[in-house]
Order: C-alpha cells, then sequence, then structure tokens
C-alpha cells in the first residue's frame, strides 16, 4: 500500500510540475530585439499579401513564403494572432504616412527582394 501511495504521488508531482521543461524558443521574450524584428517582419509580409494577393499571385506567392520562413521556425502560438495583427495595422498607418518606400524598405530590412 505505501509504494502504490508513493507511485501515485510521484505521478502527481510529475504531472503537476511536468518532468520536461518547456523549450526555451516556446516561451517567447515579447520584449526581445529577436522577437520584435520577427513579428514586424511577419507583420509586413502580411500586410504586403494583402496588397498582392489579387493583382501578382507570383509576388503573392513569394511573400506567403518569405513570411512562413520567419512563422514556421517558431512553434505554434509562440506569436500571437493579436500581435501580428497589431503590426500590420502599425505598418499599413506608416505606409500611409511614408508612401510606398516605406514598403519597400521594410521588406528588404526583413530580407526580401524581388528579384
Amino acid at each position: 500500500m505505501k509504494t502504490l501511495n508513493r507511485i501515485i504521488s510521484l505521478m502527481i508531482l510529475f504531472s503537476l510540475f511536468g518532468c520536461n521543461p518547456p523549450k526555451e524558443s516556446s516561451k517567447p521574450d515579447y520584449l526581445s530585439e529577436e522577437y520584435q524584428f520577427e513579428k514586424d517582419c511577419i507583420g509586413i509580409f502580411s500586410f504586403a499579401r494583402d496588397l498582392t494577393e489579387q493583382s501578382d499571385p507570383d509576388l503573392f506567392q513569394s511573400l506567403t513564403k518569405a513570411q512562413n520562413d520567419f512563422y514556421l521556425k517558431r512553434p505554434s502560438g509562440y506569436f500571437p494572432y493579436k500581435h501580428i495583427e497589431t503590426s500590420k495595422f502599425l505598418h499599413k498607418q506608416r505606409m500611409e504616412e511614408e508612401g510606398e518606400s516605406y514598403l519597400k524598405g521594410k521588406l528588404e530590412s526583413c530580407g526580401f527582394s524581388e528579384a
């Protein structure tokens, strides 16, 4: 009976505290430069994709691949939907203020070229 109680106690401890700590990359530091850069790149790609979806399917596909390069290197849920939507909204505002050169510059800073 004592052995059974010990096994149950150990099982409860492992289920409460986990036996494997989460991977470092699964817990984003939202204030880090790396997170901010990746989030902003995903946001600018998303905004650019919206602009090209109907007018330029080839460019749309290239932007999708570039966006996925950022998204898919992290676990699911790493970038909250609201963070990406906010980034996208801010990029849209800045482009309205600064013009198309803003969009091109941001895409280039994220490693995208139309070549």
